[in-house]
């Protein structure tokens, strides 16, 4: 791994531990629709990041870069919102998933 790589994975871990806290602190004030473009941004960047990446990583092997694209942004994306209800957690899910595949594009 290159040090780029290793960047991008300690970014993602940071964020994630980041919307962990922050979505428990402040989910009581937190209306319906904040929280549904929260899980949305969460889900969609991150799973673009790790789509990217993996491209990247994976560049001759497009099946498995594709696979765990969308199953990497589809876990991040729902680990991220699961503090902040189903429904959110489901489009964190989603979010991440989609996103996932279009970061191989």
């Amino acid at each position: 791994m290159s040090y780029f790589q290793v960047f991008i994975v300690f970014s993602l871990l940071l964020k994630v531990i980041f919307s962990l806290v922050l979505s428990r602190r402040y989910q009581a004030s937190l209306h319906h629709s904040q929280r549904m473009v929260i899980s949305m941004v969460f889900g969609t960047s991150i799973g673009l990041v790790i789509g990217v990446t993996l491209g990247s990583i994976f560049q001759g092997d497009l099946f498995y870069s594709t696979l765990l694209g969308l199953s990497t942004g589809a876990f991040i994306g729902g680990i991220c919102t699961c503090k902040l209800g189903l429904i959110y957690c489901i489009e964190g899910i989603s979010a991440g998933l989609m996103s996932g595949m279009m970061g191989l594009c």
